[in-house]
């Protein structure tokens, strides 16, 4: 396996022992993605100060409430991208009361016609406040999507929190990259930034894998130590085990400079100006009699230098 180790994308890691199994953690999938909703979110009807959109804000702590529930209460969202979600999940008090007893999951592309996913039946939380997740299996992107409610087990209905999953998630997740960066500010100062693993993958042997982040957030040189963690949650597993919680720190070499922002930005514009005389008139007044010219300018501007931006 070979890459350009100016890049700063990719970190290999080598065991000592040889790893068994997908080092992937996606077969089976260890976990799913979700993420605060960010389509254009609906519903049936809210109690007052009790907003559907209170059910897609990223919070538990605030919740979409409806007093008088009635068969066919629903919640829906519209995407401008269609978009494929093979699981889904919603946060329910620690009673579960006011939750949703009977749900279908739907698709459709036109926000008319709808496709049933999944029919659900909701339990209620183990004795404590959380999430309860459900799968579709769907691979079909929809632009809209609805959860369409028939019971509930009271009169009304309560979600704090309603996310989707868009993909998988393996043993990147378990992965925590940290990575001294200068801020984007004048005489900018360093500061600790974690890096997103977005793929893990075998090396050239089995006691190796590489952890790849994403184009955005390669690692910066001549900054400082880049510290990798693993929780040890994850799948990786070796002949005596699975992989126990570990940190390791070193110092990135040869990798091609990216300029940071420690030096103040300047930024030149020349201007060229013309003004066209377009009017005189005179204003008498008690005392004196005043001229007035009245001149139209228009102004160019061009950038001629960006130092440091």
């Amino acid at each position: 396996m070979s890459w350009v180790k100016g890049d700063g994308a990719k970190i290999k890691i080598t065991f000592d022992k040889a790893l068994i199994g997908d080092v992937t953690g996606l077969n089976p999938v260890l976990s799913y993605s979700y993420q605060k909703i960010m389509g254009t979110v609906t519903g049936s009807h809210a109690y007052s100060g009790y907003p559907v959109t209170n059910a897609a804000d990223g919070l538990t702590t605030t919740s979409w409430f409806i007093s008088g529930f009635v068969a066919g209460e629903w919640f829906k969202v519209q995407y401008t991208v269609a978009k494929a979600f093979p699981k889904w999940r919603m946060y329910l008090t620690s009673s579960g009361l006011y939750r949703p007893l009977s749900v279908i999951f739907q698709g459709s592309n036109d926000g008319t016609s709808w496709v049933d996913l999944s029919t659900v039946s909701v339990p209620a939380p183990q004795g404590t406040a959380g999430w309860v997740e459900f799968d579709t299996n769907n691979t079909t992107p929809y632009l809209y999507y609805r959860i369409y409610m028939n019971t509930s087990n009271n009169s009304g209905l309560q979600i704090e929190e309603i996310q989707f999953a868009d993909r998988p998630t393996g043993n990147e997740s378990h992965f925590t990259i940290t990575v001294p960066e200068y801020d984007s500010v004048p005489n900018g100062t360093l500061r600790n930034v974690v890096k997103t693993v977005n793929t893990i993958s075998m090396g050239d042997n089995a006691k190796e894998v590489i952890l790849e982040v994403m184009p955005l957030e390669r690692f910066e040189s001549s900054a400082g130590n880049i510290t990798i963690a693993y929780d040890g949650l994850g799948s990786l597993a070796g002949s005596t085990g699975n992989v126990e919680a570990f940190s390791q720190t070193f110092l990135p070499t040869e990798l091609i400079p990216k300029p940071d922002q420690n030096n103040i930005e300047h930024i030149e514009v020349s201007i060229s100006a013309t003004g066209a005389l377009s009017q005189i008139y005179y204003t008498n007044t008690a005392d004196q009699e005043q001229g007035h010219i009245e001149i139209s300018l228009s102004a160019t501007g061009v950038l001629t230098h960006v130092n440091d931006i």
